[in-house]
Parts: C-alpha cells; sequence; structure tokens
C-alpha cells in the first residue's frame, strides 16, 4: 500500500495554512462575553425593577397593617416586650444560693455539722461555722473543700477542741459557676 503523499515540502519551509483554531477561540471567549453582558443586562432592566417593586409593595403592606394597630397598643406592645428583656436579663444574672448550699451539702463530710452559714454573693464568699467530731473529720472536710473545682479558694480559722468536738470557722470563696445561672 502506498504511502499518502504529503504536500509540504521539507526543505521549501512553508508550512501549511492554519486551521482556524485561533478564531474560534475568539468566538468562543465572544460568546462568554455576549453571554455575561445579555445577564447584566437583564438583570439591570428586568430584575432590578421587579425587586423595587416588591420593595415598595412590602412596605405598603407594613404601613397598612402599622395603620391597623393604634399608636397606643405598639407602645403598649414595645413595653411588654422591653419587660420581658428585662426579666430575661435579670434572671440570667440572678444568683442562685441554693446551688450554692447543694454543692456544700454534696461535699459535707458525714461526721461534720454546721452550726452557722452565710453567704455573700457580692463577694463570693460562704462563710461556715462547723464542729467536726475529729480533728480527723476536720482535715477530711478540708480535703473534700480543697479538691472542689467551685471553690477558688478556702480559709480555715479558729480550730479548736472543744468538748470532744472539733469546732472551726471557714471562708469559702466560691467561682461565679458555683451560685449563678447558667445560659
Amino acid at each position: 500500500m502506498p504511502l499518502p503523499q504529503n504536500n509540504f515540502n521539507i526543505n521549501s519551509g512553508v508550512a501549511p495554512a492554519a486551521s482556524g483554531g485561533t478564531w474560534r477561540l475568539f468566538l468562543f471567549f465572544f460568546s462568554i462575553l455576549m453571554l455575561l453582558v445579555l445577564g447584566y443586562v437583564g438583570l439591570l432592566f428586568g430584575y432590578k425593577p421587579y425587586l423595587k417593586r416588591e420593595i415598595v409593595a412590602r412596605e405598603q403592606s407594613l404601613a397598612d397593617l402599622a395603620a391597623q394597630v393604634s399608636q397606643a397598643e405598639q407602645e403598649d406592645f414595645l413595653s411588654f416586650y422591653f419587660q420581658l428583656v428585662d426579666i430575661k436579663n435579670l434572671l440570667a444574672s440572678h444568683v442562685m444560693s441554693s446551688r450554692a448550699l447543694g454543692l456544700l451539702q454534696a461535699r459535707v463530710v458525714p461526721r461534720v455539722y454546721f452550726s452557722n452559714l452565710t453567704f455573700s454573693s457580692l463577694e463570693s464568699k460562704l462563710t461556715i461555722e462547723a464542729f467536726a467530731d475529729s480533728y480527723d473529720s476536720f482535715t477530711e472536710q478540708l480535703q473534700a473543700f480543697a479538691t472542689t473545682k467551685e471553690i477558688a479558694s478556702y480559709a480555715v480559722s479558729n480550730a479548736v477542741q472543744d468538748k470532744g468536738l472539733v469546732k472551726f470557722q471557714a471562708v469559702l470563696t466560691l467561682k461565679p459557676e458555683a451560685y449563678k445561672n447558667k445560659n
């Protein structure tokens, strides 16, 4: 079978004519540009006026709705709404002393009982006066305070043995999460 003849002469240095690839690439990008321009024009003259009409219609419906409700009712509603917001904020910062007492109850040693308890939320301090049946129970109670993560620090004073009982005072500095509401 004979080989096909090639019209290209190696010695002549003349290349065959271009196949039109650059024109095809130009037409492709030009068509993309035209699509973008048409899309922009469509948004500018079609969608933008539609959105403006919708905004005007919604504003008109809001104005009509506002006209149905009297000014006094609107003010009453706003007053009620802001009262609810104030109550929510108040409850968020409300001190729950029962949480501090629950924490103390969970960490008290069975052979220790309390005779006086004072809680100050401003200082985050819980002051207790207590009795323990022995120094072992007393140190066990101190260890319970030391291992409680809600207690930032504690100080013990006036630990004396009286009539077979160890009487002591302790001031516990609590972390805020021990007695404040959790949001």
